[in-house]
């Protein structure tokens, strides 16, 4: 999808064609379950596990642009999953992940938290940054252990 921009530049109006972003979250209409949406925040379940992912629902790439109130939206999808969905007592045993820029992991330039139940996971009891660890150290460990998620 291509859209085009006029601007002024040293006095000339110039038209530029430029692609627009193909944000796999911006995009979603239809193609996934919405399993719950508020005013900022929808929910979706991840593929082939008992995960999910609470996507911003316009698109944002730092904290910073989120609009007031988003922490409270967020901790209510948290408890929504954790008690509705995964039937979890109330400390829960779960990860909220969040990596905002491509050296901490992002690979889609769009907020996302991951809610990753570790009530059934084989690697109960490693934080993720010990799962980092292992991951720089012992790569091919790591993969094994994903595979059987």
């Amino acid at each position: 999808m291509d859209a085009t921009t006029t601007f002024a530049r040293n006095g000339l109006a110039r038209v530029v064609k430029k692609r627009l972003h193909a944000c796999p979250f911006c995009r979603v209409n239809g193609q996934v379950e919405v399993m719950r949406e508020t005013a900022n925040f929808y929910l979706v379940k991840a593929k082939g596990n008992d995960n999910y992912l609470v996507i911003p629902n316009r698109h944002v790439v730092n904290l910073e642009f989120l609009p007031a109130g988003w922490g409270e939206e967020l901790v209510d999808m948290v408890k929504y999953v954790r008690e509705e969905l995964w039937h979890s007592p109330k400390e829960g045993h779960y990860n909220v992940s969040l990596n905002v820029g491509r050296r901490a992991g992002r690979r889609i330039r769009h907020l996302h938290w991951w809610l990753i139940d570790r009530q059934k996971s084989p690697i109960n009891g490693l934080g993720l940054s010990t799962l980092a660890l292992i991951q720089q150290l012992f790569p091919a460990v790591i993969r094994k252990l994903f595979v059987r998620l």
